[in-house]
């Protein structure tokens, strides 16, 4: 009898110890938007972190098109890191391997046929978009680095893949310029929309408010 109650009070903590550690996690919405003019076919994925780390992240956005190539490869997809696919992410139509964590495109062209907004009116004719849940925990006090890579799906067309070296040694953080350490990355902050601009050097982020949090609904995939 006390035998099998010893075990059940060591697997109750266990079990409570378990839970507290995934709770303590600090996952936070984070949003990251790369600005870049891009034909169809072409398909730009996300990679960053803190340093050389990987961060921990969670997809929580559902599209229209669950055959579509966010869709697909954003399954499986547990951190932004600077290299290519994850050994459990999706593949697009089983063939075509994830280089990075996959965005999802938006624009204010209504010619286009999918939902758009503008978003704290820095949405343009095309933009790229990261909405995920991030471990803020993983971050340099909250700021962490990204850049944008680009793969080409069209035949015949070679993929343009990295962005170029970005010199940015300010970014404006709700409306004042903050100094940031010139890595040759675009910088973020977890808990942040953020804003950068393919090949440029500007940086924008803005804390996620009630406001923002209600165009989680206007993002769709192109």
């Amino acid at each position: 009898m006390l035998v099998a109650m010893s075990r059940l009070i060591i697997a109750s903590v266990l079990v409570l110890c378990c839970a507290l550690t995934a709770s303590a996690v600090n996952f936070q919405r984070t949003i990251v938007a790369i600005s870049k003019y891009t034909d169809w076919g072409q398909n730009i994925f996300l990679r960053g972190g803190h340093g050389d780390d990987s961060i921990r992240i969670r997809h929580e956005v559902k599209t229209q098109y669950p055959q579509g190539f966010f869709a697909q490869t954003s399954e499986g997809d547990l951190y932004l890191g600077w290299e290519g696919a994850e050994a459990t992410q999706g593949r697009y139509n089983q063939n075509t391997a994830a280089q990075g964590t996959p965005m999802m495109h938006t624009t204010n062209d209504h010619s286009f046929d999918h939902t758009n907004s503008s978003l704290l009116g820095l949405v343009g004719e095309s933009l790229w978009l990261a909405d995920l849940y991030m471990d803020c925990d993983q971050t340099d006090n909250g700021w962490f680095d990204f850049k944008g890579y680009m793969v080409d799906l069209r035949p015949g067309f070679s993929s343009e893949g990295w962005e170029h070296y970005i010199g940015e040694t300010t970014c404006n953080v709700d409306g004042d310029d903050v100094d940031v350490p010139n890595t040759g990355n675009h910088h973020a902050k977890c808990g942040y929309f953020n804003l950068g601009i393919w090949n440029n050097g500007q940086c924008w982020a803005k804390k996620l408010d009630y406001q923002t949090m209600l165009f989680r609904s206007a993002w769709s995939e192109s």
